[in-house]
């Protein structure tokens, strides 16, 4: 698990920092790996509530397409132009058939050839007809085949779909890429994808062979927590009790008269006590602050502030269930605090 940061356009269930969840076998040469990660995968989106009718697996393999284009007439020119080719392929569901015909005639397709490529990639739908366009014994087809059946003995079969525009956006696949997709918005980016990546780790010749052989998948977290909200999956969970809104402590210049120890010293009284504690010292705004204590399901949120008659300090206590509010004098807080807690497990 990764914090992650890239240099783009945020969009939907895309952010320039997001956790990346990754999961890898490294060692099994053959499809047992993929099979065991395509299940795996599978388990967590129906632990979280998620069905084949919110998600769906599409499989391909990096052969298939120089295959096709072999098969065309149309063979590979060299790495670059094959780079670009795939860069255009995994356009696939983002824009129209009429932007794929002029980014692959750019590429030296002709009208015939863009109309037989896109064609063969609408209509390989399942492994049955991978099979029929390539034959039984071409060896990426079999691959397909045993993780197909692999994924059938464990039930899962409805999660699968063959996909020939699964291409996966880096270079170092050599095997099966799969990506995972939210049903309800299948023209935007993946929400998961991996495939097999042998020889990443070190060549063949190494003494340790096993790194050889390596799958994997990643997962960032805006894109399952954006397709879990969408079907209120996601529950809340007590994230902290209390709330310190303490804007002063961030400030340059700290508002004259508010005694920063005594805060502190609140803090973390509190903490020894038991209680989990939010330190909230981001920006000066209350409501904001606020509205994090609700989402947090906390019991309180305690703002120290000068009183305005006398001038001292004193913590405005905010009772989030019931949304009131009470001014209590600093030597007071801790106690009014216990009894809010007393009262709300009661």
């Amino acid at each position: 698990m990764a914090d992650c940061w890239r240099y783009e356009r945020p969009g939907y269930c895309r952010r320039r920092n997001h956790i990346q969840w990754t999961c890898d076998i490294v060692g099994i040469p053959n499809e047992d790996a993929e099979i065991e990660l395509l299940t795996m995968l599978i388990t967590f989106y129906k632990n979280v509530g998620l069905t084949t009718k919110d998600i769906a697996i599409h499989l391909n393999h990096v052969d298939a397409l120089p295959t096709l284009l072999e098969a065309m007439g149309k063979p590979v020119k060299d790495h670059t132009w094959m780079h670009q080719f795939r860069k255009v392929i995994d356009k696939y569901r983002k824009i129209n058939r009429n932007e794929l015909c002029i980014a692959l005639n750019q590429l030296g397709f002709t009208h015939d050839e863009v109309n037989k490529l896109l064609d063969s990639i609408a209509n390989c739908s399942d492994i049955n007809t991978y099979a029929k366009l390539f034959g039984n014994e071409t060896p990426f087809v079999k691959s397909l085949q045993n993780i197909v059946h692999g994924v059938e003995h464990a039930q899962h079969s409805d999660w699968l779909h063959m996909d020939l525009s699964i291409v996966r956006g880096t270079d170092y696949y050599t095997g099966a890429v799969f990506e995972c997709f939210d049903r309800m918005h299948p023209q935007h980016r993946a929400i998961a994808g991996g495939g097999r990546y042998d020889n990443y780790l070190g060549p063949k010749e190494n003494n340790d062979r096993q790194l050889s052989y390596s799958v994997g998948f990643g997962m960032g977290n805006i894109g399952i927590i954006e397709t879990m909200r969408s079907r209120n999956l996601l529950q809340e969970q007590i994230f902290t009790d209390i709330v310190l809104y303490n804007p002063h402590s961030s400030s340059r210049v700290p508002l004259r008269g508010v005694d920063l120890v005594h805060v502190k010293k609140v803090l973390y009284s509190l903490r020894d006590s038991g209680n989990k504690v939010f330190h909230y010292f981001q920006g000066n705004k209350l409501a904001k602050a606020l509205e994090f204590a609700e989402r947090a399901s906390s019991i309180a949120l305690i703002y120290p502030k000068l009183d305005d008659a006398t001038g001292t300090l004193v913590y405005q206590v905010h009772n989030i269930p019931s949304k009131s509010k009470t001014l209590v004098d600093k030597e007071d807080v801790l106690q009014f605090l216990e009894r809010m807690r007393r009262h709300k497990t009661n």
